[in-house]
């Protein structure tokens, strides 16, 4: 899991984001693109899968504005594992607030 800030809004580096993937991921199928509510706030997911050689990857990305700051928060682990890893994941996304 890697969390950034970005400098752009929440929209327009969500479509940044989704068309990246798409543009260096071989194969890759975004799952979905929609918005879920963690932590008191809504957050714009995109979920994907991808290979990268012989390996196939799924990919969950959350973005959204925490005091004005665009934070965007990936989870990429292979695809049979990423479930795994998903609510812990969620809930960590959820506890982000501006003071940590």
């Amino acid at each position: 899991m890697a969390i950034t800030c970005a400098e752009a809004g929440v929209d327009s580096t969500a479509d940044s984001l989704r068309d990246g993937i798409r543009r260096v991921a071989d194969g890759c199928e975004i799952l979905n693109d929609d918005s879920v509510p963690l932590g008191g706030r809504t957050w714009r997911r995109i979920r994907s899968r991808f290979a990268a050689g012989p390996l196939a990857f799924g990919q969950i990305a959350w973005i959204s504005s925490v005091d004005g700051r665009t934070i965007v928060v990936v989870l990429s682990a292979p695809d049979d594992a990423i479930v795994a890893h998903l609510g812990p994941a969620a809930a960590a996304v959820g506890s982000i607030r501006a003071e940590r």
